[in-house]
């Protein structure tokens, strides 16, 4: 073996951890869900809870909000740091 022709051994990829994938995915589901049938439900909400258009339209900010500005700003911490208490810790507050 000549100097410096040296390889890295190379590494098997780790499996897929399936069951997490699935709760991930899962929990996406619900919350795209959640932001197609709250809009959907304004009608009902104005009537049975007495709302007016500018509380609805507080809702409809909190929702938008949530979705636009603190997802991708959880999503950019969670990928700058290891943080696997975050998944449970999510799934207890729902």
């Amino acid at each position: 073996m000549a100097v410096g022709s040296m390889q890295a051994p190379v590494q098997k990829p780790a499996a897929t951890v399936y069951p997490i994938l699935f709760m991930i995915s899962f929990v996406h589901l619900l919350n795209d869900s959640m932001q197609a049938v709250i809009p959907a439900i304004f009608p009902i909400l104005e009537r049975s809870m007495g709302l007016s258009f500018t509380q609805l339209g507080w809702i409809a900010f909190t929702l938008n909000m949530t979705s636009s500005v603190m997802q991708p700003v959880v999503g950019w911490y969670t990928d700058r740091s290891t943080s696997p208490y975050l998944l449970p810790w999510g799934w207890a507050q729902a």
